[in-house]
């Protein structure tokens, strides 16, 4: 009996610890969620996106060459001081042999030039026009990074979207399923219905479940991937807020051959185009001559007092006779670059047309499909209801019900996949044609 009590005693006491929460690990707090809709995504990947960033550098680099280019116009000034020591010096400025007397071997010299090139066989004009052309192949790239990376934002972002909402449906087809096996057993029970019926729709549940732990898995992927485009390495959860920003195809084809000069890639040749054609007039400068003024005033010392202050004007012409073939072969090799680049230009021309009107037909396809897949969707939910009650009441069989119930499922998730083919067919055709995003835009200022 003491015993009994002893052990009662302690029971009871280990209850109080218990309940106490002494000992026990605190709860982690969940998660807080992150709502991010479209702009905010954009604004995230102007912000951490290395290849925008990089592009975005390089026409700011390309920008300052324009100026760097331009320098050729203006004259150019230095000023130079030597200190020599010899036996006997030669002033580096006017070449005469020297000493000064105080220091025997040592000699001075202050000098300050001037030169100004007056006429470089058209070279100066073609650097300005090369490097203009060169911020023209920049200004192109950084437009074709913004079209490649929305496309592969969209494509996540209605990724992610996708698996959310579909995650949505096979919580609602697992629902759908449970309350049709109740129905089934109350008829097996009832002796209306076969033990096959009632397995299958047993095994319809577990079906369910699993393609709903399928569509888990796929949400957490797509987020994981939504979380990579934008640069965003916080594993926190996120919540998609809003689709993305879309609009209907026209009912007429645009012109293609019009909408053909916008796009990135043809932009982008007509731009190396141009660069190979300035190339060509920047070659032929070596066939000119070179015209060249400049002035200096010296001084043996550096102080510019007490001293015989010396001055000299040069106007120079240049005019290169052989250069062992140096300007002849480089001008063809030139002429050869510009000939590619022209026929590159073409196939170019014939390649962005023909994808154009691909991306156009499937984007309009997927828009009627998904219109039609709606309709269908609203037709089998409309059956599935009416289906179910007529087997309730004993109006239909089995496995006709369950035909009924089976296509019902199918159609939402054709109009879900048909949905987000619509919103990845329509950025296909947007970044065919190079298009940016004007929040995108802002957010890279």
């Amino acid at each position: 009996m003491n015993t009994l009590m002893k052990n009662l005693l302690l029971f009871a006491l280990a209850g109080l610890i218990g309940s106490s929460g002494v000992g026990e690990p605190t709860p982690e707090a969940p998660a807080v969620e992150h709502d991010f809709d479209w702009n905010l995504s954009l604004q995230e990947l102007a912000k951490n996106n290395p290849e925008l960033n990089s592009n975005r550098r390089a026409l700011a680099a390309a920008e300052r060459q324009i100026l760097a280019a331009r320098s050729g116009f203006f004259p150019q000034l230095a000023a130079k001081l030597d200190w020599v020591k010899g036996d006997t010096v030669t002033l580096p400025t006017t070449g005469a042999l020297a000493t000064d007397p105080g220091l025997t071997g040592y000699a001075t010299t202050a000098a300050l030039s001037l030169s100004q090139n007056i006429f470089a066989g058209f070279a100066d004009k073609a650097k300005v026009e090369s490097a203009e052309a060169n911020r023209q192949i920049a200004w192109v790239n950084l437009q074709a990074a913004k079209a490649r990376v929305l496309l592969e934002l969209k494509t996540a972002y209605a990724n992610f979207l996708f698996a959310i909402l579909m995650l949505e449906l096979s919580e609602t087809i697992v629902q759908r399923r449970t309350e049709n096996l109740n129905m089934v057993a109350l008829s097996y029970e009832g002796g209306r219905e076969n033990r096959g019926s009632l397995l299958l729709s047993k095994i319809n549940v577990d079906q369910a479940k699993f393609e709903r732990m399928q569509a888990e898995n796929t949400r957490i992927l797509a987020e994981d991937q939504f979380n990579k485009v934008i640069g965003r390495m916080i594993s926190t959860p996120v919540r998609l807020v809003g689709e993305i920003p879309s609009e209907a195809p026209s009912a007429k084809p645009p012109p293609f051959e019009q909408l053909l000069g916008k796009t990135t890639e043809v932009l982008l040749i007509e731009a190396q185009e141009e660069a190979a054609h300035v190339a060509l007039k920047q070659s032929r400068s070596g066939f000119f001559p070179s015209l060249d003024l400049s002035a200096s005033v010296f001084s043996p010392g550096a102080d510019w007092q007490g001293q015989t202050n010396h001055w000299s004007a040069d106007f120079s012409l240049t005019w290169p006779l052989f250069s062992g073939g140096k300007d002849y072969y480089g001008n063809q090799a030139a002429a050869e670059s510009l000939r590619a680049a022209q026929l590159n230009h073409q196939m170019t021309n014939f390649q962005i047309l023909v994808r154009l009107r691909q991306t156009w037909q499937a984007w309009v396809e997927a828009v009627e499909l998904n219109k039609v897949q709606q309709g269908f969707v609203t037709a089998a939910q409309i059956r599935a209801d009416i289906g179910r009650q007529k087997y309730h009441n004993s109006l239909l069989t089995f496995d006709q019900w369950y035909d009924i119930e089976n296509d019902r499922i199918n159609r939402q998730k054709d109009k879900l996949n048909g949905l987000k083919n619509k919103w990845l067919t329509e950025a296909a055709w947007k970044q065919a044609l190079g298009l940016s995003d004007p929040v995108l835009d802002e957010a890279l200022k």
